[in-house]
């Protein structure tokens, strides 16, 4: 999937489960690390979790490879690596 598309999938994804402030920043020529940073606020620990959760699916049924995830556990903060794209 093309970094752009796949940035696409993630902002539908956040806003699918009302995330707060979605902001997709595009990086390319400021690091080799990630095309795209989509950062997202949710309003409680649980709507942060949903958030990832929702995420995860739809790129998971879109068979993209989840690099890593962190922080997911508290619900405060999450990061999630999907290569070309860091949530």
């Amino acid at each position: 999937m093309k970094s752009e598309a796949l940035k696409d999938l993630v902002v539908e994804a956040l806003e699918d489960i009302k995330g707060i402030e979605i902001v997709s920043l595009d990086v390319r020529k400021q690091t080799d690390i990630a095309d795209f940073m989509v950062v997202a606020s949710g309003g409680t620990s649980r709507q942060v979790k949903a958030l990832i959760d929702n995420v995860l699916v739809k790129v998971k049924a879109q068979e993209v490879e989840v690099l890593g995830v962190e922080g997911k556990d508290s619900g405060e903060w999450a990061l999630l690596d999907l290569t070309d794209v860091i949530v």
